[in-house]
């Protein structure tokens, strides 16, 4: 009985096998690449067509529109292979190595590419729902506009992706890898399943996919800030995420004019050659915060701040509403020739954190005394104000004497 069904099953591949021959019209690749991609799913490891692309490396397969019904080709070689509007539902292509693969307008809908390398591949405009990327290697693919709603991104590496346009609603995001990826207003990044790290080899031997709503801790919408949101999340790493930021982060504010700009952005140099991690106040506002909401949030997780009082804008504003905030030494630098805007002594002269103004003769005298004259003195200001916390909480924690 045993027998008779092993010899239907293999009746059954072969029947498909020869039936990937008989493609529907959509297919426009070339009937020779065709027939040996076809020849060589019988095989196993499909040796021949993986020689014959060893042998012949500048040739590009090109098998667009091909209409796949066999599912397990995870050993074949795909590398630079056209496989645009490909109809891949439920492929199986675990483990597979392939780099600069066109998957353009492809259907890939529930197909399993676990721990796949698909390097510098395309994905644009390409059906992916529900499809599994668990600890795959996607660096530098092109996925715009590409549907990944439902799709289980567990551990992927996704550096450098192009994403804009991209659907990633629903999408399991844990342990994700995403430096510098490219989105834009039309990414949906809606809903984002963030779950318990866990054990990524038992998600990669459960094909299921059940059971990770129990693991559910929360719902992002950023993708590039999945593991802040993470670590914020773990009551165990937020200490270390607080001390980590404020131990180096380092404010910079002055005008952001073309000229002024230059001097802040070799000031952010140095200071990141003395190993702190520099922010230049010139970017965009947070949807949900206005201007000083911002900056007094970035000062209060800074180390120390710098304030440019040269040709002041809106610095001024800005200084006299964090100033009283901040328990976080303040340092104001000012060009020769320059004088601080009024009231920025009484500033100094009301809270003992902001530091003396020191002025600069130019870019190059600012820079060369910028250690001894800045941070080693905002350093020591810092000490102090950790020895009048503990001190202030010692006090706080002691028995009351009555």
């Amino acid at each position: 009985m045993k027998g008779r069904e092993q010899d239907s099953q293999e009746g059954d591949e072969e029947n498909s096998i020869t039936d990937l021959l008989a493609q529907p019209k959509s297919f426009s690749g070339k009937r020779e690449h065709l027939r040996r991609f076809v020849d060589s799913l019988g095989e196993q490891d499909q040796k021949s067509w993986n020689q014959w692309r060893k042998k012949y490396p500048n040739v590009r397969p090109d098998l667009r529109g091909l209409d796949l019904t066999i599912q397990n080709i995870r050993g074949i070689n795909l590398h630079r292979m056209n496989l645009g509007w490909a109809r891949l539902e439920g492929a199986q292509l675990q483990a597979l190595t392939s780099w600069e693969v066109n998957f353009a307008d492809a259907d890939l809908r529930w197909a399993n590419l676990d721990g796949a390398d698909l390097s510098l591949s395309v994905f644009d405009r390409a059906n992916l729902q529900y499809s599994r990327f668990i600890k795959a290697i996607l660096t530098d693919v092109s996925a715009r506009k590409a549907d990944f709603r439902h799709a289980n991104l567990s551990h992927a590496v996704l550096n450098g992706a192009h994403l804009e346009g991209a659907k990633l609603r629903g999408a399991r995001v844990v342990g994700i890898s995403t430096w510098e990826i490219e989105v834009d207003g039309d990414t949906d990044q809606r809903e984002l399943i963030l779950e318990e790290l866990g054990d990524f080899i038992e998600d990669w031997v459960d094909e299921t996919d059940q059971g990770y709503k129990e693991r559910v801790i929360g719902r992002v919408d950023h993708l590039e800030a999945v593991q802040l949101l993470y670590l914020l999340r773990n009551k165990h790493k937020l200490k270390t995420v607080i001390d980590a930021v404020t131990s180096n982060l380092v404010l910079i504010l002055g005008n952001f004019s073309e000229e002024r700009m230059k001097i802040l952005r070799s000031v952010e140099m140095k200071l990141a050659q003395l190993r702190y991690a520099p922010v230049i106040f010139d970017f965009e506002m947070p949807s949900d915060r206005d201007l000083i909401e911002t900056v007094s949030l970035l000062a209060n997780l800074s180390c120390f701040l710098i304030v440019d009082l040269t040709e002041p804008a809106s610095t001024p504003l800005e200084t006299m509403l964090i100033a009283p905030q901040i328990g976080v030494p303040l340092a104001p630098i000012i060009q020769k020739g320059e004088r601080p805007f009024s009231l920025f002594n009484s500033l100094q002269a009301k809270y003992w954190w902001v530091l003396p103004t020191w002025t600069y003769r130019n870019e190059k005298n600012l820079i060369n005394n910028l250690e001894t004259e800045i941070v080693d003195k905002c350093e020591k200001k810092r000490k102090l104000l950790r020895r009048r916390r503990h001190a202030e909480l010692h006090r706080l924690a002691s028995p009351s004497l009555h």
